[in-house]
C-alpha cells in the first residue's frame, strides 16, 4: 500500500528505470550471440587456415608420452601421413630422428615457454628422413602447468641442403687456396735461391776479375801477353819499370816493330818458338838491350796461350829483372872475396823457382859468411802480431823451431819486427833482448850471440832472419852483411807469393769461366763471337766450334737484332756497362730468353777492343712469374671474396681480436642497447608467394637494413628466419640507445614506402656478447636484456617501435613517446611501455 502513496510522476520515473533495464538485457543478449558468432566462424577460420596452410600446424600434450592432439594436412604430408585423423593421438616422441633433440626441445620448451627456428631432423612413417624447423609456444593452466602445446612445422630440407652444399664448396676452396698458397711459396723459395746464385756468381766473376786484374798489376815481376801475331794485349806496371816503356806505348802495337833489336836477342827466338809450336820456355839470367834502361838481366818464363780447341792464340812472358841483383852480386865479389856466397846466392835465386830451395841456399851463404850455427827465417802473421818461423837451417833441433812463434817485441827477433831496424845482441849481455827456444841445444840465452834483419814488402814488415852462434860476437859491419841477404830472401819469399797467387787466379778465373750458371760470351763491334764458355753452348745447342766466329744476327731476328746494334752504340758512347732482355733462337728452332748483362772494353787510348756479355736462360723465369702473377691475383681475390664475408659475418672488432687470439673470451657489457625487428603476419605472406620472390624480398628488406645500421655505427648481429636483430654500445663507452633509436626510425620510413609491415622493439641494459665457435661461426649476446628487447618487439603492432621504460628514460626530451600503459609481457608480468613517434631532434 506504500505504493499507492507515490505520485504519479514517481511512478512514471520508476517505468522509465525499468524500461531501461530491460533494454540493457536486451543488448546483452545480442552482444552474446554475436560473440557466439564470432567464435563460431573464428574456429571455423582456424579450421580453414591448418587445412590450407603450407606449414605444418600441431597441438600436443606435454610429457615425455605427449601425444598429439591435432594436426593439420600440410603436417600430416610432412610425415607420410594421408589424412590428419591419422596423426591424432601418435606419440610425439616418435617422430625424432633422435631421442637427445626430443629432449633438448622438452628442456628448452619447460624453461622458456617458447621455442622459435628449432631444427632438428624428424622421421616419416616409411623411415625416411627430413629436416624442420620448429616454433611453439606453450599452453599453461592457473597453477603453471603446461596444458597442451601449439606449433608450427616448416619442411627445411632444402635449404639444409643447400646449407650443406655451400660448406662443402667453401671447404674445397679452402684447401684450393691452401694448395695454391703453397705453391706459391714453394715457387717463390726457388726465385729467391735462383737470384741469389745468380747474385753470388756475378759478385765471385766481378771478385776474381778484380783479383786477377789486381795481381798482374801489383806483383813485382813483368808481365806481358801478346796475341799469336805477336801484337801487345797486355803490359804491367811491371813492365813499365823494368822497360821503361808505360802500357800506353806499347799495347796495341807489335813487339817485335816496337823492340828490332828483340828479333836478334835469345828471347825474341824464345817468343817465336812458343807462338809456332807452343813448348814453354824458362830461363834465368837471359840478357836483352831495352830501347831506354840499356841492357838488363832477366829471369824469364814463356807460356803459350791456348783456346778451349788447343789451338794457339798468343803466349804470356813473365820476367823478373834482376839486374841490379846480379850487378850486387858483381861487385861484392870484386870488392871482398867473403861476399862470393852472395854472388851464388844470387844467381841460385835467378834459377830456383822452388822457394825452400831458395831460402836454404840463402841461410847456408849467411851462415857462411856471417860464422853463425842457425838460420831462421820468420813471417809476420799480420792478424795475430805472432811471427812463424818459414825456414830453418840448425844443428840444434829443426823441429823445435819450426814449431815455436816469438811474439812481437820479445827477443832480438821479436823487437826487430816490431820496430823494423835491424839489431844484435851478443855473448854475456845483460839484458832479456833475446828468447830461449824450449828444445834446442842452448841451454842459456846468455851463451848464443844473435843478429836479426827485418824483410819488407813495400812500407810494411814482411819477416825476420835471424842468425844466431855459440862463439864469437857481430858488429854493425854485419848488420849490413845479412840485409843483403834479407833483401834476397824478402824478394824470394814475394816472388813465389806472387807466382802462387798468379796461377792459382788463372785457374780459378778459368774454371770460373767454364762452370759460370750463364753464358759468357765476348763479341767484337760486328757482334761476331769471339770466344764463348761451355753454358752458353748448351743454352742455345750449339757447339763451341760453331758458334765461335757467328754472328749474332744469326741467332735473332732483323728486328730484335737492330735492337742489339742500338743497344751497343748507346753503351759504347756511354762507356757503361747495359742490361736488357732478348730472344734468341736455338740450333733446333725453339725461342728462348735471355737476360744480357754487356760490359764494352777500351784500351788506354780510348779505342774500342771488345764486349764481355753474360747471358741467363730467364724463359722458364718468365712463365714462372707469369704463372705467380695470375696465381697471386687469385689468392688475392679469394682472400678478398673470404675477408669480406667474415666483414658480413662478423663485427670489425671481433675480426680485430680474432687476429690477436685464436678464441676471444666472453664479455660482460654493463649497458647495450638491443633491437628487435620481425616481419608482421609473415607466416601469411610466406603462404601467398613462391620462395623465391619471398627470399628476395626479404633480402632486400634485410640489406636496406644493413646499409641504415652500418651508417649509424651501429653492429648487426644476426637475422632469424623473418628476424633481424641490431646492437648498439658493444664496443663503444656509451650505450649508443639514441642512434638505435634513430635507426629504428629511418628503418620505419624505409619499410612504409614497402607492402611489408615491421614490428620493432627496443630495449637497454647489460648483457654477455662473445663468439660462439661451432661449425659456424656466430657472434652472439644473452641476457634478460635480450629477452626483454624480443616480448617488446611481439607486443608491438606492425608499423610501430615498442621500447622499455629504461630507454624511454635514457632518451627524455629529445625524442617524442606515447605511453601505452602497464602491459603483460610473458615471463614479466605487466610491464610499462612506450611507442617512440618521432626525434624531437629532426
Amino acid at each position: 500500500m506504500k505504493d499507492d502513496k507515490k505520485t504519479k510522476a514517481e511512478l512514471i520515473k520508476e517505468l522509465e528505470r525499468l524500461r531501461c533495464l530491460v533494454l540493457e538485457l536486451d543488448a546483452i543478449e545480442a552482444a552474446r550471440k554475436r560473440a557466439v558468432e564470432a567464435l563460431r566462424e573464428s574456429e571455423e577460420r582456424h579450421r580453414t587456415l591448418q587445412a590450407n596452410v603450407p606449414v605444418g600446424v600441431f597441438r600436443y600434450t606435454p610429457g615425455a608420452d605427449g601425444r598429439v592432439l591435432s594436426a593439420n594436412v600440410a603436417l600430416a604430408k610432412m610425415l607420410g601421413y594421408k589424412e590428419p585423423e591419422d596423426v591424432t593421438d601418435a606419440r610425439v616422441a616418435d617422430f625424432y630422428l633422435r631421442s637427445e633433440d626430443r629432449d633438448k626441445f622438452v628442456e628448452e620448451m619447460a624453461s622458456a615457454g617458447t621455442v622459435s627456428g628449432y631444427e632438428v631432423e624428424f622421421k616419416r612413417v616409411d623411415g625416411t628422413v627430413f629436416w624442420g624447423a620448429v616454433s611453439a609456444r606453450a599452453a599453461r593452466a592457473d597453477d603453471g602447468e603446461i596444458e597442451y602445446v601449439d606449433g608450427v612445422v616448416e619442411d627445411v630440407t632444402e635449404r639444409k641442403q643447400v646449407e650443406a652444399e655451400l660448406a662443402r664448396y667453401r671447404h674445397k676452396l679452402e684447401e684450393l687456396v691452401e694448395e695454391r698458397t703453397n705453391e706459391l711459396r714453394e715457387t717463390n723459395e726457388k726465385l729467391r735461391r735462383e737470384v741469389a746464385d745468380r747474385k753470388r756468381v756475378e759478385e765471385e766473376k766481378r771478385y776474381f776479375n778484380e783479383f786477377t786484374e789486381n795481381i798482374i798489376e801489383s806483383t813485382q815481376v813483368g808481365i806481358y801477353a801478346l796475341d799469336k801475331a805477336g801484337t801487345v794485349k797486355i803490359w804491367n806496371q811491371g813492365m813499365e819499370r823494368q822497360f821503361g816503356v808505360d802500357s800506353a806505348d806499347i799495347e796495341g802495337k807489335n813487339i817485335f816493330e816496337a823492340f828490332p833489336v828483340l828479333a836478334e836477342e835469345p828471347l825474341g827466338a824464345a817468343i817465336k818458338k812458343v807462338l809456332e809450336r807452343g813448348e814453354p820456355f824458362e830461363q834465368g839470367g837471359l840478357r836483352h838491350r831495352t830501347l831506354r834502361r840499356g841492357e838488363r838481366v832477366l829471369n824469364t818464363k814463356i807460356n803459350a796461350l791456348t783456346n778451349p780447341s788447343g789451338e794457339i792464340v798468343g803466349a804470356v812472358v813473365i820476367t823478373e829483372d834482376v839486374t841490379e841483383a846480379v850487378k850486387a852480386a858483381e861487385a861484392l865479389r870484386e870488392s871482398e872475396e867473403r861476399y862470393r856466397g852472395i854472388y851464388h846466392t844470387t844467381l841460385a835465386l835467378a834459377d830456383e823457382i822452388e822457394l825452400e830451395a831458395v831460402l836454404r841456399e840463402i841461410a847456408d851463404q849467411a851462415m857462411s859468411l856471417l860464422r853463425g850455427d842457425d838460420c831462421i827465417v820468420y813471417l809476420l802473421d799480420r792478424d795475430g802480431g805472432i811471427l812463424k818461423p818459414l825456414y830453418a837451417n840448425t844443428r840444434k833441433g829443426v823441429e823445435a823451431i819450426l814449431s815455436f812463434d816469438v811474439r812481437l817485441g820479445v827477443g832480438v827477433t821479436g823487437r826487430v819486427a816490431e820496430s823494423g831496424v835491424g839489431s844484435f845482441v851478443n855473448i854475456g849481455a845483460e839484458d832479456d833482448y833475446r828468447v830461449h827456444v824450449p828444445g834446442t841445444d842452448a841451454t842459456e840465452d846468455e851463451n848464443e850471440s844473435v843478429i836479426a834483419v827485418p824483410m819488407f814488402d813495400g812500407g810494411d814488415v814482411l819477416g825476420v832472419i835471424t842468425i844466431c852462434k855459440d862463439a864469437g860476437v857481430y858488429d854493425e859491419g854485419e848488420l849490413e852483411k845479412l840485409t843483403v841477404f834479407a833483401r834476397q830472401a824478402e824478394m824470394a819469399i814475394k816472388r813465389a807469393r806472387s807466382l802462387e797467387a798468379l796461377t792459382e787466379s788463372e785457374e780459378r778465373y778459368r774454371s770460373l769461366v767454364e762452370a759460370v750458371h750463364g753464358g759468357f760470351a765476348i763479341v767484337d763491334g760486328d757482334e761476331n763471337f769471339l770466344f764463348v764458355n761451355q753454358a752458353y753452348c748448351d743454352m742455345l745447342g750449339y757447339a763451341k766450334e760453331e758458334l765461335t766466329g757467328m754472328n749474332v744476327g744469326e741467332l735473332v731476328t732483323e728486328e730484335e737484332f737492330l735492337k742489339l746494334k742500338a743497344a751497343t752504340e748507346k753503351k759504347l758512347s756511354k762507356r757503361e756497362p747495359t742490361k736488357y732482355e732478348t730472344v734468341m733462337r736455338r740450333k733446333d728452332g725453339s725461342e728462348r730468353q735471355f737476360l744480357v748483362s754487356s760490359t764494352p772494353f777500351f784500351d788506354e787510348a780510348g779505342n774500342y777492343k771488345y764486349t764481355l756479355g753474360v747471358a741467363l736462360d730467364i724463359t722458364d723465369q718468365k712463365r714462372i712469374e707469369a704463372e705467380l702473377k695470375l696465381k697471386t691475383r687469385q689468392l688475392e681475390e679469394a682472400h678478398r671474396r673470404t675477408d669480406e664475408l667474415l666483414r658480413n659475418i662478423l663485427p670489425e672488432q671481433v675480426i680485430k681480436e680474432l687476429e690477436e687470439v685464436e678464441t676471444p673470451l666472453p664479455r660482460f657489457v654493463p649497458s647495450v642497447t638491443i633491437v628487435f625487428i620481425d616481419i608482421a603476419g609473415f607466416s601469411g605472406i610466406s603462404a601467398r608467394v613462391s620462395h623465391k620472390a619471398l627470399v628476395t624480398k626479404l633480402a632486400a628488406y634485410f640489406h636496406a637494413f644493413d646499409l641504415i645500421v652500418k651508417d649509424d655505427g651501429l653492429e648487426k648481429l644476426k637475422t632469424v628466419g623473418d628476424g633481424y636483430i641490431y646492437a648498439g654500445g658493444l664496443f663503444t663507452e656509451d650505450n649508443q640507445v639514441e642512434y638505435c633509436a634513430k635507426a629504428a626510425l629511418d628503418i620505419l620510413k624505409v619499410v612504409g614506402k614497402r607492402d611489408w609491415q615491421v614490428r620493432i622493439g627496443i630495449h637497454v641494459g647489460p648483457c654477455i656478447a662473445g663468439l660462439v665457435k661451432g661449425w659456424r661461426m656466430v657472434y652472439d649476446v644473452w641476457g634478460d636484456t635480450v629477452n626483454v628487447a624480443s616480448r617488446l618487439q611481439e607486443a608491438s603492432e606492425p608499423g610501430y617501435i615498442n621500447v622499455s621504460e629504461a630507454v624511454y628514460e635514457e632518451l627524455g626530451d629529445h625524442f617524442e613517446f606515447e605511453f601505452r600503459g602497464e602491459l603483460p609481457l610473458h615471463t614479466l608480468g605487466p610491464t610499462p611501455m612506450y611507442y617512440l613517434r618521432r626525434s624531437n631532434d629532426g
